[in-house]
């Protein structure tokens, strides 16, 4: 993979299409309250949620949590699980990240 994380520490982001990408592709997200997605992740299931972007000690918690493979597996799989079920409650259809380069070329 490209990456192993997303680590999406925003001061503010409503659509929070970054981290439904980001789990569809089965990675794990750290980002805060002040993202949409926050409402859609138990913190420790999926990845973390900062109560602030500025907390610096716990966003390296949270990093360091997610050098562990094993743990960084099980959250990835839990990650593609709510991009699948969670993104078809919002939008009415399952998160499909192979849809957004095709809308892209129309």
């Amino acid at each position: 993979a490209a990456a192993d994380v997303l680590a999406h520490p925003t001061y503010y982001d409503p659509c929070a299409n970054v981290t439904l990408e980001a789990w569809a592709s089965g990675l794990p997200a750290i980002t805060t309250r002040l993202n949409g997605a926050s409402g859609l992740m138990t913190d420790g299931e999926e990845g973390f949620v900062l109560e602030r972007p500025d907390d610096i000690t716990r966003f390296a918690e949270c990093l360091r949590a997610l050098t562990s493979q094993p743990f960084r597996q099980v959250a990835g799989v839990k990650a593609r699980r709510q991009a699948r079920t969670k993104s078809a409650a919002v939008t009415g259809s399952p998160f499909d990240q192979r849809a957004s380069p095709r809308k892209l070329k129309r």
